[in-house]
């Protein structure tokens, strides 16, 4: 059977989407044809390219041009969105990682950079079309999966999940309480769900009411162009020099960040999965984070949560981790509990399943 996948997004990433699809195709990566632009490579992929370089204009016209010249007979497209017209008899499995692109239209949020409200509009333009025309979906969590079959009336059948997971290098030597230093860490963006300004609002509230422990505030994923608006607001709050906005770090880089920080903070409005709070307790590291859409999924109970809406909720919950040792080595314990669900050994269940039952309908 000839597969191709769409593997632009997935060029030497390891993280996100791109993390995803490696993890969905490891072991395949020879026998199936990774789809791309004229001048992108990686050594790890079988690959074909043509077509345009702007990745909306590929998706639609190049990427079906491509599978149609390869005589495809099944096409994976793992970053939400695939194009609006195929060729005849090509069977499309589309990964959904969320519907936060829906849920801001109807929120009303219009803010964020110019390249994310167009990618919003052509998410929003796109992915209910692509869902509808899917042969097969595959969605990151329950969650997900709900809110898909709930919002665009999808027969069971036609979706499963396969969550997330982490390298095996997330669950080798946890921090231990020793390492611990007194920072607070948010990974995060300046997308309008992370809500990292109510987090940094939050924290503080921390320092405004004198919780002790609460020394700084490490934030890791913002574009660097947007640094300067977190720091001034972190100026406005009379806590500048305790917000410390970090540039994008590679993994063993941000491993080290999640291993030493007492506490991690996730304050986002809406996820698909929420890959932060798992890395977070993968290191041992207890995590404070909203209690909204699939978060309580993936944290159990080995979280606190809090209202995101709430800045007060939020900083309370954040000084009860902050201000009680034995909460804290107990939110540890149950974050690598938790985190051991989500180990590849474990999501190669469902990832095997789904291969088998894709060769079998062929």
């Amino acid at each position: 059977m000839r597969i191709g996948f769409d593997g632009r997004l997935a060029m030497g990433s390891t993280r996100g989407m791109g993390r995803f699809l490696r993890t969905l195709i490891a072991g395949r990566e020879k026998e199936l044809i990774g789809l791309c632009a004229p001048g992108e490579s990686d050594a790890d992929f079988r690959l074909e390219a043509g077509g345009f370089q702007m990745y909306p204009l590929w998706e639609q016209f190049s990427l079906p041009a491509l599978a149609r010249k390869l005589d495809l007979q099944v096409l994976i497209c793992p970053f939400n969105t695939a194009p609006l017209r195929l060729p005849a008899g090509l069977r499309l499995v589309l990964v959904v990682h969320d519907l936060i692109f829906l849920e801001d239209q109807e929120r009303g949020a219009q803010d964020g950079s110019l390249y994310q409200r167009a990618g919003r509009l052509y998410r929003r333009t796109v992915v209910p079309r692509v869902i509808e025309r899917a042969d097969q979906i595959i969605a990151v969590s329950e969650h997900t999966a709900q809110s898909i079959q709930e919002r665009f009336r999808i027969r069971p059948g036609r979706i499963r999940v396969i969550p997330n997971t982490l390298s095996t290098d997330w669950y080798e030597a946890p921090g231990s309480a020793a390492a611990r230093e007194p920072y607070v860490l948010c990974v995060s963006g300046e997308a309008p769900h992370k809500n990292l300004a109510d987090g940094i609002r939050a924290f503080a509230r921390c320092n405004e009411i004198g919780r002790p422990g609460c020394h700084a505030l490490k934030v890791v994923g913002v574009s660097e162009p947007f640094h300067g608006h977190y720091q001034e607001l972190a100026r406005q709050l009379g806590i500048g020099g305790l917000v410390e906005m970090l540039p994008r770090v590679g993994d063993e880089a941000l491993r080290q960040l999640y291993r030493e920080a007492a506490v991690f903070l996730f304050p986002s409005l809406s996820e698909g999965f929420g890959i932060p709070v798992l890395e977070a307790m993968a290191s041992g590291t207890p995590v404070v984070t909203s209690q909204c859409t699939s978060l309580p999924e993936v944290c159990g109970s080995a979280a606190l949560y809090f209202n995101p809406r709430s800045v007060e909720d939020m900083a309370s919950a954040l000084g009860s981790a902050l201000t009680d040792p034995s909460l804290r080595k107990e939110m540890s314990r149950l974050g690598l509990e938790q985190a051991r669900k989500y180990h590849p050994a474990l999501v190669a269940g469902p990832i095997q399943e789904f291969w088998r039952d894709l060769n079998e309908e062929q």
